[in-house]
Protein backbone atom coordinates (compact mmCIF):
# COMPACT_ATOMS: atom_id res chain seq x y z
CA UNK A 1 0.00 0.00 0.00
CA UNK A 2 1.06 3.40 -0.28
CA UNK A 3 -0.06 6.10 1.95
CA UNK A 4 -1.03 9.54 2.14
CA UNK A 5 1.84 12.65 1.47
CA UNK A 6 2.80 14.31 4.49
CA UNK A 7 5.87 16.59 5.41
CA UNK A 8 8.45 15.99 7.71
CA UNK A 9 12.05 16.86 7.73
CA UNK A 10 11.96 19.15 4.98
CA UNK A 11 10.84 16.76 2.43
CA UNK A 12 7.46 15.80 1.12
CA UNK A 13 6.77 11.80 1.29
CA UNK A 14 4.68 8.92 1.33
CA UNK A 15 5.49 5.23 2.61
CA UNK A 16 5.76 2.21 0.97
CA UNK A 17 4.56 -0.39 3.52
CA UNK A 18 2.52 -3.70 3.97
CA UNK A 19 0.61 -2.66 6.40
CA UNK A 20 0.20 0.02 8.85
CA UNK A 21 1.29 -1.17 11.47
CA UNK A 22 4.34 -1.44 9.81
CA UNK A 23 5.05 2.24 11.29
CA UNK A 24 5.17 3.84 13.91
CA UNK A 25 6.16 7.11 15.97
CA UNK A 26 7.44 7.51 19.21
CA UNK A 27 6.42 9.81 22.02
CA UNK A 28 9.55 11.72 21.13
CA UNK A 29 9.10 11.57 17.19
CA UNK A 30 11.30 8.44 16.52
CA UNK A 31 10.11 6.40 13.50
CA UNK A 32 9.38 2.77 13.65
CA UNK A 33 9.92 0.62 10.73
CA UNK A 34 9.34 -2.83 10.79
CA UNK A 35 9.17 -5.04 7.93
CA UNK A 36 8.11 -9.00 7.84
CA UNK A 37 8.46 -12.02 5.83
CA UNK A 38 6.42 -11.91 2.81
CA UNK A 39 5.61 -7.26 2.92
CA UNK A 40 5.48 -6.71 -0.43
CA UNK A 41 3.80 -3.01 -0.67
CA UNK A 42 2.85 -3.21 -4.46
CA UNK A 43 -0.53 -5.78 -4.52
CA UNK A 44 -0.50 -8.30 -7.08
CA UNK A 45 1.28 -11.23 -7.52
CA UNK A 46 3.64 -9.54 -10.57
CA UNK A 47 4.81 -6.90 -8.69
CA UNK A 48 8.49 -5.66 -8.60
CA UNK A 49 9.06 -6.44 -5.36
CA UNK A 50 7.52 -9.96 -5.96
CA UNK A 51 9.97 -10.59 -8.80
CA UNK A 52 13.05 -8.49 -6.80
CA UNK A 53 11.87 -10.78 -3.63
CA UNK A 54 12.11 -7.46 -1.71
CA UNK A 55 10.61 -6.43 1.43
CA UNK A 56 10.21 -3.62 2.62
CA UNK A 57 8.85 -0.52 4.67
CA UNK A 58 9.79 2.76 3.31
CA UNK A 59 9.31 6.31 3.45
CA UNK A 60 9.79 8.16 -0.10
CA UNK A 61 11.18 11.36 -0.53
CA UNK A 62 8.94 13.09 -3.35
CA UNK A 63 11.27 16.57 -2.49
CA UNK A 64 13.74 15.49 -5.38
CA UNK A 65 17.48 17.08 -6.34
CA UNK A 66 18.07 18.28 -9.35
CA UNK A 67 21.23 16.70 -11.11
CA UNK A 68 23.57 19.26 -12.60
CA UNK A 69 23.26 21.97 -9.96
CA UNK A 70 26.26 23.52 -9.28
CA UNK A 71 25.19 26.18 -7.04
CA UNK A 72 24.24 24.11 -3.81
CA UNK A 73 24.80 20.57 -2.71
CA UNK A 74 22.37 18.31 -0.76
CA UNK A 75 22.22 17.29 2.74
CA UNK A 76 20.49 14.14 4.60
CA UNK A 77 20.86 13.17 7.84
CA UNK A 78 19.17 9.92 10.00
CA UNK A 79 19.80 8.88 13.84
CA UNK A 80 19.77 5.93 13.15
CA UNK A 81 18.96 2.40 15.97
CA UNK A 82 19.33 -0.77 15.18
CA UNK A 83 17.95 -2.71 18.50
CA UNK A 84 19.72 -4.61 20.54
CA UNK A 85 17.73 -8.05 19.68
CA UNK A 86 17.74 -7.08 15.90
CA UNK A 87 18.61 -10.64 14.17
CA UNK A 88 21.36 -10.54 11.95
CA UNK A 89 21.37 -12.19 8.80
CA UNK A 90 22.10 -12.05 4.91
CA UNK A 91 21.02 -10.53 2.50
CA UNK A 92 21.74 -7.51 3.38
CA UNK A 93 18.82 -4.34 4.90
CA UNK A 94 18.59 -0.98 3.19
CA UNK A 95 18.50 1.82 5.65
CA UNK A 96 18.69 4.87 3.22
CA UNK A 97 19.17 4.76 -0.34
CA UNK A 98 19.62 7.60 -3.30
CA UNK A 99 17.85 6.33 -6.12
CA UNK A 100 18.64 7.83 -9.90
CA UNK A 101 15.19 8.32 -11.57
CA UNK A 102 16.13 8.13 -14.65
CA UNK A 103 17.98 4.74 -14.88
CA UNK A 104 16.19 3.19 -12.14
CA UNK A 105 18.93 2.47 -9.94
CA UNK A 106 20.59 3.54 -6.37
CA UNK A 107 23.71 5.30 -7.00
CA UNK A 108 24.21 5.18 -3.05
CA UNK A 109 22.82 3.70 0.34
CA UNK A 110 23.35 2.71 3.80
CA UNK A 111 22.92 -0.92 4.07
CA UNK A 112 23.46 -3.30 7.03
CA UNK A 113 24.29 -6.89 6.55
CA UNK A 114 25.65 -9.95 8.71
CA UNK A 115 26.45 -7.43 11.48
CA UNK A 116 28.11 -4.83 9.14
CA UNK A 117 26.84 -1.06 8.50
CA UNK A 118 28.26 0.54 6.11
CA UNK A 119 27.91 3.34 3.55
CA UNK A 120 28.17 2.30 -0.79
CA UNK A 121 28.02 4.09 -4.00
CA UNK A 122 26.88 2.10 -7.22
CA UNK A 123 27.43 3.93 -10.44
CA UNK A 124 26.17 2.57 -13.45
CA UNK A 125 24.75 -0.64 -11.50
CA UNK A 126 24.75 -3.69 -13.52
CA UNK A 127 27.44 -2.20 -15.38
CA UNK A 128 29.73 -2.04 -12.90
CA UNK A 129 32.37 -4.43 -11.77
CA UNK A 130 31.28 -3.76 -8.38
CA UNK A 131 30.81 -1.06 -5.51
CA UNK A 132 32.96 2.21 -6.20
CA UNK A 133 32.88 2.86 -2.60
CA UNK A 134 31.93 0.51 0.47
CA UNK A 135 32.65 1.99 4.00
CA UNK A 136 32.22 0.87 7.29
CA UNK A 137 30.13 2.95 9.46
CA UNK A 138 30.81 2.15 13.50
CA UNK A 139 28.00 1.34 14.77
CA UNK A 140 26.77 -0.55 18.38
CA UNK A 141 23.25 -2.23 18.32
CA UNK A 142 20.97 -0.60 20.65
CA UNK A 143 22.87 2.49 20.63
CA UNK A 144 22.16 4.94 17.91
CA UNK A 145 24.48 6.29 15.59
CA UNK A 146 24.37 9.75 13.27
CA UNK A 147 24.53 9.54 9.88
CA UNK A 148 25.03 12.52 7.61
CA UNK A 149 25.50 12.24 3.99
CA UNK A 150 26.02 15.48 1.35
CA UNK A 151 26.07 15.12 -2.53
CA UNK A 152 26.96 17.04 -5.48
CA UNK A 153 24.83 15.12 -7.78
CA UNK A 154 27.27 16.46 -10.83
CA UNK A 155 26.44 14.02 -13.82
CA UNK A 156 29.15 12.07 -15.54
CA UNK A 157 32.82 10.23 -14.73
CA UNK A 158 34.70 12.52 -12.03
CA UNK A 159 32.71 14.97 -11.79
CA UNK A 160 30.46 14.23 -8.20
CA UNK A 161 31.56 14.65 -4.84
CA UNK A 162 30.20 13.37 -1.97
CA UNK A 163 31.09 13.58 2.29
CA UNK A 164 29.77 10.68 4.52
CA UNK A 165 30.06 11.42 8.84
CA UNK A 166 29.41 9.24 11.38
CA UNK A 167 28.71 11.12 14.58
CA UNK A 168 30.35 13.62 12.94
CA UNK A 169 33.37 12.13 11.79
CA UNK A 170 33.64 11.45 8.06
CA UNK A 171 34.00 7.80 6.97
CA UNK A 172 34.39 8.64 3.54
CA UNK A 173 34.39 10.92 1.32
CA UNK A 174 35.40 11.83 -2.44
CA UNK A 175 36.00 14.38 -5.11
CA UNK A 176 35.77 13.98 -8.96
CA UNK A 177 33.99 10.56 -8.45
CA UNK A 178 32.08 8.49 -11.12
CA UNK A 179 28.50 9.07 -8.74
CA UNK A 180 25.81 9.75 -10.84
CA UNK A 181 25.25 8.92 -14.85
CA UNK A 182 25.01 11.13 -17.74
CA UNK A 183 21.20 11.62 -18.69
CA UNK A 184 20.11 11.47 -15.01
CA UNK A 185 17.98 14.29 -14.07
CA UNK A 186 16.88 13.46 -10.71
CA UNK A 187 17.86 12.28 -7.42
CA UNK A 188 15.47 10.92 -4.49
CA UNK A 189 15.81 9.98 -1.55
CA UNK A 190 14.65 6.73 0.85
CA UNK A 191 14.68 5.29 4.00
CA UNK A 192 13.56 3.16 6.44
CA UNK A 193 13.95 -0.93 6.11
CA UNK A 194 14.29 -2.70 2.63
CA UNK A 195 15.91 -6.02 2.18
CA UNK A 196 15.71 -7.63 -1.31
CA UNK A 197 16.86 -10.84 -2.59
CA UNK A 198 15.23 -12.59 -0.25
CA UNK A 199 15.42 -15.91 -1.96
CA UNK A 200 18.88 -15.81 -1.30
CA UNK A 201 18.17 -16.30 2.40
CA UNK A 202 18.79 -19.61 4.03
CA UNK A 203 17.82 -19.11 7.79
CA UNK A 204 15.39 -20.50 9.39
CA UNK A 205 11.69 -19.77 7.63
CA UNK A 206 9.82 -17.36 7.63
CA UNK A 207 12.37 -15.12 8.05
CA UNK A 208 12.61 -13.01 11.09
CA UNK A 209 10.61 -9.49 11.91
CA UNK A 210 13.24 -6.83 11.65
CA UNK A 211 12.46 -3.31 12.88
CA UNK A 212 15.18 -0.10 11.61
CA UNK A 213 14.62 3.67 14.01
CA UNK A 214 14.93 6.37 12.76
CA UNK A 215 15.10 10.31 14.44
CA UNK A 216 15.38 13.18 13.25
CA UNK A 217 15.63 12.58 9.97
CA UNK A 218 15.95 15.54 7.29
CA UNK A 219 16.83 16.93 3.90
CA UNK A 220 18.39 20.37 3.43
CA UNK A 221 20.55 22.48 1.14
CA UNK A 222 23.78 24.12 1.51
CA UNK A 223 25.68 26.63 -0.80
CA UNK A 224 28.18 24.43 -3.42
CA UNK A 225 30.98 26.36 -1.51
CA UNK A 226 30.17 25.10 2.30
CA UNK A 227 30.18 21.80 0.60
CA UNK A 228 33.97 22.23 -1.03
CA UNK A 229 35.28 23.23 2.39
CA UNK A 230 33.74 20.56 4.32
CA UNK A 231 34.87 18.32 1.41
CA UNK A 232 38.32 19.59 1.76
CA UNK A 233 38.50 18.90 5.48
CA UNK A 234 36.75 15.53 5.51
CA UNK A 235 39.64 14.38 2.98
CA UNK A 236 41.91 16.00 4.72
CA UNK A 237 40.92 14.57 7.95
CA UNK A 238 40.50 10.94 6.37
CA UNK A 239 44.31 11.17 4.77
CA UNK A 240 42.86 10.41 1.40
CA UNK A 241 41.82 12.56 -2.19
CA UNK A 242 40.06 10.98 -5.05
CA UNK A 243 39.65 7.04 -5.08
CA UNK A 244 42.53 5.89 -7.73
CA UNK A 245 41.54 2.70 -10.05
CA UNK A 246 43.09 -0.44 -7.80
CA UNK A 247 46.16 -1.14 -10.30
CA UNK A 248 47.29 1.96 -10.44
CA UNK A 249 50.84 2.55 -9.87
CA UNK A 250 51.28 5.28 -7.46
CA UNK A 251 51.11 9.00 -8.51
CA UNK A 252 53.93 11.52 -7.43
CA UNK A 253 53.01 13.72 -4.40
CA UNK A 254 51.18 16.65 -5.38
CA UNK A 255 52.64 20.16 -5.38
CA UNK A 256 50.68 23.38 -4.37
CA UNK A 257 51.69 27.11 -5.66
CA UNK A 258 50.30 30.07 -4.17
CA UNK A 259 48.92 30.96 -7.85
CA UNK A 260 46.97 27.24 -7.65
CA UNK A 261 45.72 27.91 -4.42
CA UNK A 262 44.56 31.39 -5.58
CA UNK A 263 42.54 29.97 -8.37
CA UNK A 264 41.31 26.85 -5.94
CA UNK A 265 40.24 29.57 -3.31
CA UNK A 266 38.13 31.49 -6.37
CA UNK A 267 36.38 29.02 -7.54
CA UNK A 268 35.35 27.42 -4.15
CA UNK A 269 34.26 30.43 -3.15
CA UNK A 270 32.40 31.99 -6.18
CA UNK A 271 31.82 29.01 -8.21
CA UNK A 272 33.27 28.46 -12.20
CA UNK A 273 35.06 31.72 -13.70
CA UNK A 274 33.78 33.22 -16.89
CA UNK A 275 36.85 34.77 -17.35
CA UNK A 276 40.13 34.18 -15.40
CA UNK A 277 43.28 36.58 -15.70
CA UNK A 278 46.50 37.39 -13.60
CA UNK A 279 47.51 41.18 -13.71
CA UNK A 280 51.10 42.66 -13.05
CA UNK A 281 51.21 44.40 -9.33
CA UNK A 282 53.19 45.42 -7.52
CA UNK A 283 53.61 42.19 -5.26
CA UNK A 284 54.55 40.64 -9.00
CA UNK A 285 50.81 39.59 -9.84
CA UNK A 286 47.58 39.47 -9.04
CA UNK A 287 44.77 37.03 -9.64
CA UNK A 288 41.18 37.50 -10.72
CA UNK A 289 38.14 36.35 -12.43
CA UNK A 290 34.93 37.66 -13.61
CA UNK A 291 31.66 35.56 -12.67
CA UNK A 292 28.11 36.95 -13.38
CA UNK A 293 29.05 40.59 -14.33
CA UNK A 294 31.12 40.95 -10.74
CA UNK A 295 34.54 40.88 -10.50
CA UNK A 296 36.98 38.69 -7.42
CA UNK A 297 40.26 39.09 -6.71
CA UNK A 298 42.44 36.23 -5.44
CA UNK A 299 44.20 38.28 -2.25
CA UNK A 300 40.73 39.16 -1.21
CA UNK A 301 39.81 34.89 -0.75
CA UNK A 302 43.27 34.69 1.47
CA UNK A 303 41.98 37.71 3.55
CA UNK A 304 38.74 36.52 4.59
CA UNK A 305 39.56 33.06 4.55
CA UNK A 306 39.52 32.75 8.30
CA UNK A 307 36.30 34.65 8.94
CA UNK A 308 34.32 32.76 6.07
CA UNK A 309 32.58 29.70 5.37
CA UNK A 310 35.55 28.13 4.44
CA UNK A 311 37.76 28.34 7.25
CA UNK A 312 40.59 25.82 7.15
CA UNK A 313 40.35 24.97 3.45
CA UNK A 314 44.07 26.52 2.95
CA UNK A 315 45.55 24.63 5.85
CA UNK A 316 43.61 21.10 4.65
CA UNK A 317 45.49 21.84 1.45
CA UNK A 318 48.92 22.30 3.09
CA UNK A 319 48.60 19.11 4.89
CA UNK A 320 47.55 17.36 1.54
CA UNK A 321 50.51 18.32 0.04
CA UNK A 322 52.45 18.27 3.46
CA UNK A 323 54.86 15.14 1.43
CA UNK A 324 55.73 17.18 -1.24
CA UNK A 325 57.15 19.79 0.92
CA UNK A 326 53.91 21.76 1.34
CA UNK A 327 52.86 24.71 -0.35
CA UNK A 328 55.78 25.56 -2.88
CA UNK A 329 57.61 28.97 -3.85
CA UNK A 330 55.16 30.50 -7.07
CA UNK A 331 57.70 29.76 -10.14
CA UNK A 332 59.86 32.53 -11.17
CA UNK A 333 57.69 32.20 -15.09
CA UNK A 334 54.40 32.45 -12.64
CA UNK A 335 56.26 35.44 -11.04
CA UNK A 336 57.36 37.28 -13.71
CA UNK A 337 54.66 38.42 -15.76
CA UNK A 338 54.41 41.81 -17.43
CA UNK A 339 51.03 42.67 -18.72
CA UNK A 340 48.02 40.97 -18.61
CA UNK A 341 47.66 37.37 -19.56
CA UNK A 342 44.17 35.14 -20.07
CA UNK A 343 44.44 32.26 -18.50
CA UNK A 344 42.24 28.63 -18.75
CA UNK A 345 39.92 27.78 -16.38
Amino acid sequence: MQTKDYQRGGMTLYRQQAADDRYGVLPDGTERFTVKSGDHWQSGGDSSDDRKHSERTEARSRTEDPVNDEEVAFVYQTRLTIPAGYPSFKPKQTAMQWFDEKHGYPVAFVRYEGSRLSFVTNYGSAKSDGFGTDATIPVTKGRPVIITAAFAWLAGEGRGAFIVLADGVPIAAAEDYDLVEVGADWIYGKYGIYRSGMDRYTGPKPAPDQTFFHADTRRETIPMAVFRADLAKALAALGTSSPAPAASAPSPAPTTTRESLGRTLLRWTYGEPERLKRDPSDSGWVLWMERGGDTYFHDEVFERVRESAIDGVVQAMLDATASAGGVQPTPAAEAATSEDEELPF
